[in-house]
C-alpha cells in the first residue's frame, strides 16, 4: 500500500511518537516521585496514591487512608463547622443542622427587614421589600 509517504518518513514519525511518549513518562514519573518505569498503569497508581495522600492530609485523615475514609473525614469536618456556626450539636443529623442553620439565617434577615424574629419567610420578604422601597425612595428624594 503506497499512501505517498516513504518508509523513512513513517519511521521518522514513529520515532517522534516514541520520544514524546518517553518525555511524558519522565514527567509523570517526576510527578509521582517514582523510579523510572515503563508501565502506564503503575505510574497512574503512584500518582493517584500521592494525590490521595495529600488530600488525606488536608482533611485530617491518615496519609494511607482510602477514599471512603477521606470522604468520611471531609463530611465530618464540614458537619462540625456548619453545626458550630448554626448552633447545633455535633451529634445532630444533617436535617436538624439544616433547620438550625435556616433559623439562624431567617432570624438575621428578619432583623434586617424589621420583621418579628418568628415571622415566616413570606412576611420577612414583604417587610424587606417594603424597607428597601422606602430607603430607595428616601435616597432618590435626597438627590
Amino acid at each position: 500500500m503506497d499512501d505517498g509517504k516513504s518508509k523513512q518518513e513513517r519511521e521518522g514519525w514513529k520515532d517522534i511518537g516514541r520520544r514524546i511518549e518517553r518525555m511524558i513518562k519522565e514527567d509523570l514519573n517526576r510527578l509521582a516521585d517514582s523510579e523510572k518505569t515503563e508501565d502506564w498503569k503503575q505510574m497512574g497508581k503512584k500518582i493517584e496514591a500521592k494525590i490521595r495522600s495529600q488530600i488525606a492530609g488536608a482533611v485530617g485523615a491518615r496519609p494511607d487512608a482510602d477514599w471512603d475514609e477521606i470522604g468520611r473525614n471531609t463530611e465530618s469536618s464540614v458537619k462540625d463547622s456548619v453545626s458550630r456556626w448554626a448552633g447545633a450539636e455535633r451529634v445532630d443529623d444533617w436535617k436538624t443542622i439544616g433547620k438550625k442553620a435556616e433559623a439562624k439565617v431567617k432570624s438575621q434577615v428578619a432583623d434586617v427587614a424589621g420583621a418579628n424574629p418568628d415571622a415566616d419567610w413570606s412576611e420577612i420578604g414583604k417587610r424587606l421589600k417594603s424597607t428597601l422601597k422606602s430607603k430607595l425612595r428616601n435616597w432618590l428624594e435626597e438627590e
